[in-house]
């Protein structure tokens, strides 16, 4: 081989070389770029699931809070609702009251009167001689008998002879054997009428306060079981309340957690493409240093050879 061949073999290991480097460089280059555009790529990822989870947590906290003041309205809407109903219905029991309340007092005062009847004896006592003697019926008969034999004894000049006085007594003792039995009948009646009247006023006292009692009791009844639904109502809510609050605080947790691990795993899946694109470009490196050295010796070896042909004696001369 002549010098030309020499030097043209010089030539190519200078072009493979520098070519080689251009190579490696470009190499390295489309290496560093691919390794920060999957970075970038797995920060920009990272952060979409951080904002994301950050917006689903707030979401997630409002919207069990927005729950929560749900019930807690809805718990005193339940109370001013209740308490109109109690207050109505005390209005209504106070109303009914005062309608029943003058029959009561009648019941009242017939009461006091046939217990005092029964206690002073009055509405009890036996017929006596006195009730017989005070009876306006016998009384006025007795008078009207008097009066006439009287009138008659004057008329004929006899009014203070035995005869009228005979007469007199006769007709008292026939008409207190005739009266007796009348005197004492309407004694007696008059007692039971009295007594029964006063008895059936009571009575009628007694139904009042009867129904009066039946109504406080039944509006009584009708409050406690308002009260005792209301407080059932308002712990339900209370509860929900709770529920809400503490569902909120869960799923707020997951979405932050849940963001945290996804952003995690792009970061790492970032990382890890940025290796690989690092280790993928140290390769293509490696592979042009390889090839380059093939390059080199192969050339080398025409270009040595070449010249052993020259200055060895072996080769022709030009």
């Amino acid at each position: 081989m002549s010098w030309v061949a020499a030097g043209t073999a010089a030539v190519s290991i200078g072009s493979n070389l520098y070519g080689s480097s251009k190579a490696k460089k470009a190499a390295a280059k489309a290496a560093a770029e691919r390794a920060a555009a999957a970075k970038k790529a797995a920060g920009l990822q990272s952060s979409a699931y951080t904002n994301a989870g950050k917006l689903q947590s707030d979401a997630a906290l409002k919207g069990s809070g927005l729950l929560s003041q749900g019930y807690l309205d809805s718990n005193n809407n339940l109370q001013r609702g209740y308490d109109t109903a109690n207050s109505t219905l005390s209005n209504g029991l106070n109303s009914a009251l005062a309608y029943q309340k003058p029959y009561a007092d009648l019941g009242s005062q017939a009461s006091g009167l046939l217990s005092k009847g029964l206690s002073d004896g009055s509405l009890t006592r036996g017929f006596s001689m006195s009730d017989f003697n005070a009876d306006p019926g016998y009384a006025f008969r007795k008078q009207q008998g008097m009066d006439g034999i009287q009138s008659s004894a004057a008329a004929s000049g006899g009014l203070l002879s035995g005869a009228t006085l005979k007469a007199l007594n006769g007709y008292n003792s026939d008409l207190a054997s005739q009266e007796y039995q009348n005197a004492y009948n309407r004694f007696g009646n008059d007692q039971a009428n009295a007594f029964n009247r006063l008895s059936t006023t009571a009575q009628m006292g007694q139904n009042s306060a009867n129904n009066m009692s039946n109504m406080t009791y039944n509006n009584a009844s009708n409050v406690a079981g308002n009260q005792t639904s209301l407080s059932q109502l308002i712990s339900q809510g209370l509860l929900g309340s709770a529920n809400a609050n503490a569902a909120g605080l869960t799923s707020s947790a997951g979405f932050n957690a849940d963001a945290l691990v996804n952003s995690a795993n792009a970061q790492a899946t970032g990382l890890y493409n940025a290796a690989g694109a690092n280790a993928n470009g140290l390769i293509q490196k490696t592979d042009i240093n390889n090839q380059m050295l093939n390059d080199v010796i192969k050339n080398s070896s025409s270009g040595i050879g070449a010249l052993a042909k020259r200055y060895g004696g072996g080769g022709k001369t030009s």
